[in-house]
């Protein structure tokens, strides 16, 4: 058990290197249209890969709670040999962090990841998505990042 921890200090101090040099880190950025909404990719080397992208939730009344973004999986990584390390999100025109963890504001609109999951979906991708209170809410943009960590 204590090694197991070790090893996961590990990988998280190596996370916390490589993000924090993101300058000179050796990166790579794909831009991929996806369902109409833009997803970006970053390897920032062959373990970890950081996703980032917009979801827009949908138009009131539409009888459509749930908005959602997949991701194709950055080559080298697969559902078999990653796991998710990291899920934010933000909605930028009402704050400007970032969140892990989430609550409703007084308009009810999502602050952090609240109902925020991330799938390894059946085709390949990497599903991202949320739900909305009420079908009566309007639209909005909620930007998401999910940190991808090598395990085999």
């Amino acid at each position: 058990m204590l090694i197991l921890l070790v090893i996961v200090l590990v990988m998280l101090l190596q996370l916390v290197i490589v993000l924090g040099n993101a300058a000179t880190a050796t990166t790579a950025t794909n831009a991929t249209k996806l369902g109409g909404k833009n997803a970006s990719q970053y390897v920032t080397n062959d373990r970890f890969a950081v996703l980032t992208g917009t979801i827009t939730m949908p138009e009131a009344n539409s009888e459509i709670l749930n908005g959602t973004i997949s991701f194709p999986f950055p080559n080298g990584f697969t559902k078999d040999n990653c796991i998710i390390t990291g899920l934010m999100s933000r909605v930028p025109d009402m704050y400007s962090r970032w969140a892990t963890t989430g609550c409703r504001d007084s308009s009810a609109r999502s602050i952090g990841n609240y109902n925020l999951r991330a799938i390894f979906w059946e085709d390949n991708t990497i599903r991202v998505d949320t739900l909305k209170a009420t079908d009566e809410q309007a639209s909005w943009q909620v930007e998401v990042k999910v940190v991808l960590m090598k395990i085999s």
